[in-house]
């Protein structure tokens, strides 16, 4: 009875490990622009920068995918946004190893702060990972998960920006 009841509880382990949501496809086809549906938002500003916002994503849950682009750099240099994302990170980078790097602040609000991670796996391996709360310009807290490659990191990106244009 030990055994069956020992064996039962490590199907249903590895059952809730297989279930775990990988949104990763999901999230590089926004960055790519192949999107299941068209952005409410697309701006370029000259050959600089690419800017796309989807609002209610059918793909993703998340309130808002915003992504930027700044091919005037280098293909590198991208990020993509969540807004309100419902899940864990990990969910939406496919990875299950994320290596803490540091807080970072918003200069302008210090008291908002951004926890960066490294992906130690997955398919965004390398890559970097902010996530935390910010609030737009009523107040209203919105939860934020960024992933950007090391290039946009050396930018200095701040996601909160976004929410407060």
């Amino acid at each position: 009875m030990r055994r069956l009841l020992l064996t039962g509880l490590v199907v249903l382990a590895a059952g809730g490990q297989a279930a775990a949501a990988d949104y990763s496809k999901a999230v590089w086809a926004f960055v790519l622009g192949q999107a299941p549906t068209r952005p409410l938002m697309d701006s370029r500003l000259g050959d600089d920068m690419v800017l796309r916002l989807w609002q209610a994503p059918t793909s993703l849950p998340a309130r808002g995918v915003f992504v930027v682009y700044m091919p005037g750099l280098s293909q590198a240099h991208w990020a993509v946004m969540l807004m309100d994302p419902q899940g864990r990170v990990g969910d939406f980078v496919g990875a299950t190893r994320l290596t803490f790097v540091k807080t970072v602040p918003n200069p302008k609000k210090p008291a908002e702060k951004m926890n960066l991670s490294r992906l130690g796996d997955g398919m965004f391996k390398g890559l970097y990972v902010m996530e935390g709360t910010v609030a737009d310009r009523a107040g209203k807290p919105h939860r934020l998960v960024t992933l950007l490659t090391p290039q946009m990191l050396d930018e200095e990106l701040q996601p909160g920006e976004v929410l407060n244009r």
